[in-house]
């Protein structure tokens, strides 16, 4: 498997011509998921130096898939044999939703306190999810703080969803205070939706983040 590592700011386009092969790893465990975060696992000897290719926050992917991952944690041990022993672990790239605490993000022209609940306008909840990513991620986007933006990343449903306009649940829906990826695979789980995020596979391509039908 070819192992691929991109520069550690999205406001690079994540293509190849910016990737990295990324070599001296004894074993790679590679796991996409539906909706549940994927993962990987890297093993390596730490005299590799390959900490050093892949720093906490470091997003990787391989030729196989257009799945993109990122780094989270080092951790070393010793092995009988005197050898140190490198594990490397992280999950796919949509959990930095973590990061994000639902509705503060938006951008008030003076304090509201306390802050209003959260709502998302009723439509078919694959719409919702892709507004509910995008309002805490995308510059701008329904006045939202433009200092939260992340650079080449955005949200979108799935073609087959857009144009087949299958049935679904349509109700507004009031989002409480929690991380943004938490009530987003709340959101999803309503229609049995998945998400997947996906890098970029042209220059003028962004890095996306898509919610899929159940197959």
């Amino acid at each position: 498997m070819d192992l691929i590592r991109f520069p550690l700011s999205t406001g690079t386009n994540l293509t190849l011509s910016n990737a990295k092969l990324v070599e001296g790893w004894d074993s790679l465990t590679w796991i996409e998921r539906y909706r549940d975060s994927g993962e990987f696992t890297i093993k390596a000897d730490a005299s590799s130096h390959i900490r050093d290719d892949l720093p906490v926050g470091a997003l990787i992917s391989h030729l196989n898939t257009p799945e993109l991952m990122i780094v989270e944690n080092h951790e070393i041990q010793s092995e009988e044999d005197d050898v140190d022993k490198v594990t490397i672990t992280g999950r796919s790239f949509e959990v930095f939703l973590e990061q994000r605490v639902v509705g503060c993000n938006r951008n008030w022209t003076a304090p509201v306190y306390p802050m209003p609940d959260f709502i998302l306008p009723a439509e078919k909840t694959w719409l919702q999810a892709e507004r509910f990513i995008n309002q805490h991620i995308f510059a701008g986007y329904d006045s939202w703080d433009l200092s939260n933006g992340i650079t080449n990343v955005m949200a979108y449903m799935k073609d087959s969803l857009r144009h087949a306009n299958p049935s679904g649940f349509v109700e507004d829906r009031s989002i409480p205070r929690g991380e943004v990826y938490k009530q987003l695979i709340d959101i999803l789980a309503i229609d049995s939706l998945g998400i997947k995020s996906s890098r970029p596979c042209s220059l003028r391509s962004s890095c996306r983040i898509g919610s899929r039908p159940l197959q």
